[in-house]
């Protein structure tokens, strides 16, 4: 669900901003079980945004224990307390190493939980980052679950904000106010905080959230509304249907005059994209690949880190494509783009096979070749399935459209892609554990694609795979109609 623009010659700056991460998912510590009882949060930010007090109440009686959704929550911890009727506090044991981990079973059903995590340091993007405007954190920062929990409970959420400031909408919201569900205990989200201006943008099937510093110029950017636009409509060349629907965009501007330094998608109730963009980015910002590669991400269910060449060999796949489809390329471009992306995937690595390569990602910074090394297998199964007369991968990907809010292995997206005759899982098998980079030779000639005496892409014979591929393949859905959103939201939240 995630880029990183590290093979875009950044790799410098992203482990100054992101240590911790560098692009990797960033994972929720381990299965849950159903809970008995709904949790009330009240989440509680202090006037400089360093510091978070959230507090857990049950709607009856307690659950086993509450536990932070990842590992992160234990680095931020400041206190942690059980708060009882009168008004009196003990202390309550958080375990030693790991999520946070609080016996609860024993607590009365009216006492609460207080927990007081700290914000003011960076922790990468499995935690929280600052600016002189906004403070990102990731859920895995202080989302707490109560286990076993409920999966099909609506968790009522109060903000308690400083005047002048909000919080981007990563939680869901219904007649009865905000909550969160099981999903935000699954999956990390990206929250920020801050004195922030909200926009909503119609996208193919829905609307799709803006989220950006009201002080930052970038909120007059003529450039930053329609990237978002373009790229929401990207989003939907799949399916016909937008992933950006029903999620919040929050840009975090930063110094210097490249378009986008880096993207990340979570999930959760509701999804949420960050992009790092440039305060006052140039033109180029509207044809930018990082958000329309996010994006991609959210049209197939989550897959596990250590598949990471098949979640980000599909995304990186699709953001060229997608964005000649949405106009935001030309379809020569395009295939110059993944051309030249391949040709990088197969000289990075470093000499495992593309399994291996994914799984040790984050410390051999072997993301070239995971990402472009799984987009040679995803675009040589798009080509395999059309030549071949069994269709397209895109139809392979709708069908489980309505499993995005899922966790699959590769293995069991690859099965519900395939037929029976396996074409899908036996192209897989041919390069997944080998060392050696997907040989494309089959597929650029049934493209068309040719390699020139200067050593630059050629376009000969018949066009129409090419055409095929790098056109919409399905009607797209209308744009939604959105709500106008005062330029500023309310300060403080009760």
């Amino acid at each position: 669900m995630r880029t990183t623009r590290l093979d875009r010659g950044l790799a410098g700056v992203l482990v100054v901003l992101v240590p911790a991460c560098g692009g990797a998912p960033v994972e929720p510590s381990r299965e849950r079980a159903a809970s008995l009882s709904s949790v009330r949060y009240e989440i509680a930010i202090d006037d400089r945004l360093e510091q978070m007090t959230e507090t857990l109440c049950s709607e009856g009686p307690w659950t086993d224990r509450l536990v932070s959704i990842h590992a992160e929550a234990r680095t931020r911890l400041a206190s942690a307390r059980v708060v009882h009727a009168d008004g009196t506090e003990d202390p309550i044991d958080v375990g030693s190493s790991g999520p946070l981990t609080m016996r609860t079973r024993e607590l009365a059903p009216d006492d609460c939980v207080r927990v007081r995590l700290d914000l003011g340091s960076s922790g990468g993007m499995s935690g929280c980052m600052r600016t002189s405007a906004l403070v990102m954190c990731a859920t895995s920062a202080f989302v707490l679950a109560a286990e076993p929990w409920r999966t099909n409970a609506r968790h009522r959420v109060r903000l308690v904000l400083p005047e002048g400031a909000s919080m981007s909408p990563i939680f869901g919201e219904d007649e009865e106010g905000l909550y969160l569900d099981e999903r935000s205990h699954r999956y990390v989200g990206y929250a920020a905080f801050g004195a922030l201006t909200r926009r909503e943008i119609p996208v193919p099937g829905g609307c799709t959230t803006v989220v950006l510093p009201a002080s930052s110029p970038l909120a007059a950017s003529p450039h930053f509304v329609p990237w978002v636009a373009r790229a929401g409509r990207a989003s939907a060349m799949i399916t016909g249907l937008a992933t950006a629907r029903g999620a919040t965009i929050t840009a975090i501007p930063m110094p210097g005059d490249t378009p986008v330094l880096f993207g990340m998608a979570g999930r959760g109730t509701r999804p949420s994209v960050i992009a790092l963009v440039a305060e006052d980015p140039p033109a180029s910002l509207e044809t930018d690949w990082t958000l329309v590669h996010e994006l991609a991400h959210l049209a197939t269910p989550y897959v596990p880190s250590e598949d990471a060449w098949l979640s980000e060999g599909l995304a990186t796949y699709y953001q060229e494509v997608n964005r000649a489809r949405a106009g935001m390329q030309s379809a020569e471009q395009a295939w110059r783009e993944i051309d030249d992306g391949l040709r990088r995937g197969a000289r990075d690595g470093t000499g495992v096979t593309l399994r291996i390569e994914s799984r040790e990602m984050q410390a051999s910074r072997a993301y070239t070749r995971v990402y472009w090394g799984g987009a040679a297998i995803v675009m040589s199964i798009d080509v395999a399935l059309r030549t071949r007369g069994l269709g397209t991968l895109d139809a392979r990907i709708a069908r489980v459209a309505d499993r995005h809010d899922s966790t699959l292995s590769a293995e069991a997206l690859l099965a519900a892609f395939d037929d029976d005759d396996r074409v899908v899982r036996d192209i897989v098998a041919s390069w997944l554990d080998t060392a050696t980079f997907p040989d494309l030779r089959e597929a650029y000639a049934a493209l068309g694609l040719t390699r020139r005496e200067d050593g630059t892409l050629g376009f000969e014979g018949d066009p129409s795979l090419r055409d095929a591929i790098m056109n919409p393949p399905v009607e797209i859905a209308s744009n939604g109609t959105c709500p106008a959103i005062p330029p500023q939201d309310p300060g403080h939240i009760e």
